[in-house]
């Protein structure tokens, strides 16, 4: 067990060095430990400019994407759902590998890649809000099979929380 242990801490240390690396190098504002502290925690300073960055990049609303990193990792870089999605976006396998991610859980690179994915949702499905998240999360073959938002209860669950969250009022 303690060797298991030694792992996680091994690895807990090399993302905690590539983030210092990250913010120190000018990609955070202000750069420093103050920074790479909020790298780690959740809606923090250094994730929003990620995701103002990315969603710039790709034509979104940076509330929206905030909105969908909310409802999928609750700004937790590290999650990893029951299915296998993973990081701030809660990208699938599949997913990451097309969008070419080489780390799921680097929070740039997952940022980046979900907000392609749902770049490319939004545009697949006309800028139809509804329909792009309901392909977010259940995949763009459930939309297409069902021509609306899937009787999931998950994915009707999902899409009402980000909608909330995106018109809704100011993020917690």
């Amino acid at each position: 067990m303690l060797e298991a242990i030694d792992g996680i801490m091994s690895r807990i240390n090399e993302i905690q060095d590539r983030l210092r690396q990250f913010c120190s190098a000018g990609q955070a504002p202000g750069g420093g430990e103050r920074d790479f502290a909020s790298m780690l925690g959740r809606g923090a300073d250094g994730v929003d400019a990620i995701i103002r960055d990315k969603s710039a990049r790709f034509g979104l609303d940076d509330k929206l994407v905030r909105s969908v990193v909310r409802v999928e990792s609750n700004f937790d870089p590290r999650a990893v759902s029951p299915k296998g999605a993973a990081g701030l976006m809660q990208l699938m396998p599949k997913t990451a590998a097309e969008l070419g991610v080489d780390d799921v859980f680097d929070p740039g690179e997952n940022v980046e890649a979900g907000t392609q994915y749902l770049k490319q949702m939004m545009d697949r499905y006309g800028n139809n809000l509804e329909l792009a998240l309901a392909a977010y999360n259940a995949g763009p073959a459930a939309v297409d099979k069902s021509g609306k938002v899937p009787d999931y209860k998950e994915t009707q669950s999902y899409v009402k929380k980000v909608l909330d969250l995106y018109g809704g009022t100011k993020e917690e």
